[in-house]
């Protein structure tokens, strides 16, 4: 109901916000409700009252990030500023793409390729570029897009990396706040929480799965120039470049950025509850 109260309130503020942050916040056919995720934040208390307004504006993954209230506190200083990574652009860019051209496996690069359309058609990357100077911004700074295997439920599948350690933007992540790592002892004591509050309802699944969660978040329209991915194109044999408008997995910032926002539905959730 508090959703339908203020649907054109929150269709008033998507169309005033940045297009690429816009596009992120409707990608995907399903449209986050934020005028009503303001409220409901609100009327619970929770501490960290600018997560909705960083969720319309995005998220920054470079330069050091501001203390987020409710999150453990836990400083780390960055290692080079965003100007001296600007400054060695050049070097790291040619080190992107040395990497990128060196294929060492082509069935994880044909599987990851065809996650980064969907990602395009998603509406959460632009692209694919085929040369550099089709890429929207003047100057960018390179990140490597990579592929790796992984075994989830005993089959292995392809995960896609954009290696911000590798073209060094994570030299310029410093922060003030952290996220509490998920242990077995915490799952099973909210497990049991939930049991005991719900005990006539069967549990439906004991593993929490949030898919395609760092797409669900957009980053700042800013630095989008210093995070341009570079990777094989497998029918070409060349390099292609992509515009990714949301948080990158392989970002320093990415962990915490994403559990601040689950930190606030947990919050507000408990708060119900």
């Amino acid at each position: 109901e508090l959703a339908a109260c203020v649907a054109r309130e929150n269709e008033t503020v998507l169309e005033r916000l940045n297009p690429w942050v816009r596009q992120v916040l409707k990608s995907g056919g399903m449209t986050k409700q934020v005028a009503c995720m303001r409220e409901v934040v609100f009327l619970c208390n929770a501490p960290d009252l600018e997560a909705m307004p960083a969720f319309c504006v995005g998220t920054r993954m470079l330069g050091r990030s501001l203390p987020i209230e409710g999150m453990p506190i836990r400083v780390r200083e960055s290692q080079a500023s965003k100007e001296e990574f600007r400054a060695h652009r050049d070097v790291w860019n040619r080190k992107v793409v040395a990497q990128a051209k060196r294929v060492t496996d082509a069935p994880s690069v044909a599987k990851s390729w065809d996650k980064s359309l969907a990602e395009a058609e998603r509406g959460v990357v632009l692209g694919p570029f085929r040369k550099m100077f089709e890429i929207l911004v003047p100057s960018p700074g390179l990140c490597w897009r990579k592929a790796v295997w992984e075994t989830r439920n005993g089959e292995q599948e392809v995960r896609v990396i954009d290696d911000m350690f590798v073209s060094s933007q994570n030299l310029t992540a410093g922060y003030e706040s952290t996220h509490v790592p998920m242990t077995a002892d915490a799952v099973g004591a909210q497990v049991r929480a939930a049991d005991v509050r719900f005990a006539g309802d069967k549990l439906a699944e004991y593993p929490s799965d949030f898919a395609k969660a760092y797409k669900q978040i957009p980053d700042d329209p800013s630095e989008v120039e210093n995070l341009v991915l570079a990777r094989f194109e497998p029918e070409t044999k060349e390099l292609a470049y992509w515009l990714p408008l949301t948080l990158l997995f392989g970002g320093r910032f990415a962990p915490l950025l994403f559990t601040r926002f689950f930190g606030v539905c947990d919050r507000c959730g408990y708060t119900v509850m």
